[in-house]
């Protein structure tokens, strides 16, 4: 029995052996050119994949806070790309994306006026924004803005499209954008303009857009103040929680339920591939590790209950509220 059981062995080694070896002249000798050429030609970057946050609800199990599907729009970094293509890129991107500009005004907070720059914060503000931002405090808005783009090799632009590529180079420089890290260019972006982008994708190498969940509130600012908001992380949220999972592309809760039950309705994030041509086109994208989605929170709150008392506080109306210790909390006001 013995030397069966070591020839039936050896046989299955040696099947083994020969498909591995099989497999190893495929790649290097029968198809050796071809996958040579796709390696020279074509990259693959690793991306985030975010989780589905678990959803709130309330007492009866009906949906206060939900998820949907949102198109992201993500700038991949290259080494084969100069300063003025990149420029070239956002700028291209920001005149693409109807919001885009208004959202700058967040990141710089510079302004047009009377054809100058003025800060549209007070001194103290703008001082510390610049110390934030390694700038001199002295600089004036005209000078910070020309100390940008010196920076950053900025140049022939108008006033308004210099302050969206400036404003979202410095935000890039923050928010770590390398080869590792891409940069969120703008999240929850309208499918026309999204269609727009592909069917002119020639116009925006290392761009790559990609469906990801974001938060719908059904109800709109019902209980706002109770359930928070999540954004994008900060800088001082993410060296906090960096071990904790999150890169600086994360969103976190901000406030209210979303903030304090974040652990339990984060999620895992996954991991995926973006492969792209020498030249900075997405040629194809896969999964690698899926996102897995957060817990689902149950309130006591009575969503009906909120309504009628949020309807009532608008009209201005008397209301008398009766707490038992022994009863849950069914509305908030």
């Amino acid at each position: 029995m013995k030397p069966r059981r070591y020839i039936a062995a050896y046989t299955l080694f040696s099947v083994v052996i020969f498909v591995m070896v099989m497999r190893l002249v495929n790649l290097q000798i029968a198809n050796g050119n071809y996958y040579r050429e796709k390696s020279d030609t074509r990259t693959v970057r690793n991306v985030e994949l975010i989780a589905q946050r678990g959803e709130i609800l309330d007492r009866n199990g009906r949906p206060i806070v939900t998820n949907r599907t949102a198109y992201n729009v993500y700038i991949l970094s290259s080494r084969n790309r100069t300063a003025a293509e990149l420029n070239d890129i956002i700028y291209k991107l920001s005149v693409t994306v109807n919001d885009y500009r208004e959202y700058v005004k967040s990141i710089l907070p510079i302004e047009i006026e009377e054809g100058s720059y003025r800060f549209t914060v007070e001194n103290e503000k703008a001082d510390k924004w610049k110390r934030d931002n390694a700038i001199e405090e002295n600089l004036t808005a005209g000078e910070t803005v020309e100390f940008l783009k010196n920076k950053y090799d900025i140049a022939g632009y108008s006033m308004e499209d210099t302050l969206s590529v400036a404003g979202t180079r410095l935000n890039m420089t923050n928010r770590g954008f390398s080869m590792a890290s891409p940069y969120l260019f703008m999240e929850d972006v309208p499918i026309e303009e999204i269609c727009i982008i592909k069917e002119q994708s020639e116009k925006f190498p290392n761009v790559s857009i990609l469906t990801q969940p974001v938060r719908e509130y059904p109800y709109k600012s019902l209980g706002s103040h109770m359930l928070g908001r999540v954004g994008l992380i900060s800088a001082g949220e993410y060296e906090k929680n960096s071990e904790n999972g999150y890169t600086i592309n994360s969103n976190i809760g901000k406030s209210g339920i979303e903030k304090y039950l974040e652990d339990y309705l984060r999620g895992e994030n996954g991991s995926g591939n973006v492969e792209q041509s020498t030249d900075g086109y997405s040629v194809g994208q896969s999964v690698e590790n899926p996102p897995v989605s957060g817990r689902n929170v149950n309130l006591t709150i009575d969503i009906d209950m909120q309504v009628a008392l949020e309807r009532m506080l608008l009209e201005r109306r008397n209301i008398l509220l009766v707490h038992l210790n022994s009863t849950p909390i069914t509305i908030v006001s």
